[in-house]
């Protein structure tokens, strides 16, 4: 079954603290490079396993890395539900699930920390072609996004090809107010030939 270990270094006793991972790729350059220097191959033989959450779902492997901004950790399962959990105890705090009815490979989700009276969210993008916005306090949707929290992408796009399937694997960039996604659509053409073709397309919402 999968889960999510947490490994942690005692030193002296002490144990050390953690810096904020606010993004799928730690920092807006997706360097995905930790400046922590306390674990070095000297003393890498030190690490424990502090907690283990089990998400309880079996299939898919699990790919999402997880968040952790302000002293929560934010990780998404394999089919894309989203968990906020303490990461010193491994408790959970929220869960919200977007009830995914075509789950695909998903590695995350977005943070984005907020402005004037709109407070930090979590950015979930589905595998069924949503954009999903939650209060990262509470986990509930947040009303004033899209419709009632969510903003279909489907939309414009593959109305024609109903059972085209579509992918969003990776979280959604963030760029200011702005959340940038890409879709996958999978379609093919008959003509002559069976074509299979893979359109990516660019969406921007703010």
């Amino acid at each position: 079954m999968p889960r999510i270990v947490l490994l942690t270094m005692v030193l002296g006793g002490i144990a050390l603290a953690q810096s904020d991972w606010p993004s799928y790729g730690h920092d807006p350059g997706g360097m995905k490079y930790s400046p922590l220097t306390q674990l070095t191959p000297l003393n890498v033989t030190l690490l424990t396993r502090a907690w283990t959450y089990h998400t309880g779902e079996d299939g898919r492997q699990f790919e999402s890395t997880p968040l952790v901004v302000g002293g929560v950790m934010y990780v998404s399962t394999q089919s894309q539900r989203v968990v906020a959990l303490d990461p010193e105890t491994g408790a959970e705090i929220w869960k919200y699930d977007p009830v995914v009815r075509n789950s695909r490979e998903h590695r995350g989700v977005s943070y984005w920390p907020g402005e004037g009276k709109s407070g930090p969210r979590i950015l979930l993008a589905t595998g069924d072609g949503r954009l999903i916005a939650l209060d990262a306090k509470s986990g509930k949707l947040v009303a004033g996004f899209g419709k009632e929290g969510t903003v279909d992408l489907k939309v414009g796009v593959s109305e024609s090809f109903p059972r085209a399937p579509l992918a969003i694997t990776s979280p959604p960039a963030i760029y200011k107010n702005l959340v940038i996604v890409i879709l996958h659509v999978l379609y093919y053409l008959i003509q002559q030939y069976q074509h299979y073709m893979v359109h990516s397309i660019l969406f921007v919402a703010q």
